[in-house]
């Protein structure tokens, strides 16, 4: 965990792609547009932070690649809120778009 950051990379199981996941976990169900890219750029910048301080992270990183998501951490699970690409956009899931 980098704050609301979170990194795992599955090896195994059914799911398992090897690809490095970076989960931004929204501080609320229904953020806003502006709220929502905050927070990307925030766990942006930590997940930076992380790298400057370790390289291997970034080396990391650049080895297995990362996909980024935002989501609602409700306790009981999470729910995908929107994907997020390498410039920090936001790709929102249907249903979960602000308005």
């Amino acid at each position: 965990m980098l704050g609301s950051v979170e990194l795992h990379r599955a090896t195994s199981g059914p799911t398992a792609d090897g690809v490095i996941s970076v989960v931004v976990r929204s501080s609320t169900p229904t953020p806003t547009e502006g709220a929502a890219r905050a927070e990307v750029e925030l766990a942006r910048a930590n997940v930076r932070v992380a790298t400057v301080a370790d390289p291997r992270l970034g080396e990391l990183l650049d080895r297995y690649g990362s996909r980024w998501e935002l989501v609602d951490d409700y306790g009981m699970g999470t729910l995908l809120l929107a994907h997020i690409d390498s410039d920090g956009n936001l790709a929102w899931e249907p249903g979960h778009r602000p308005t």
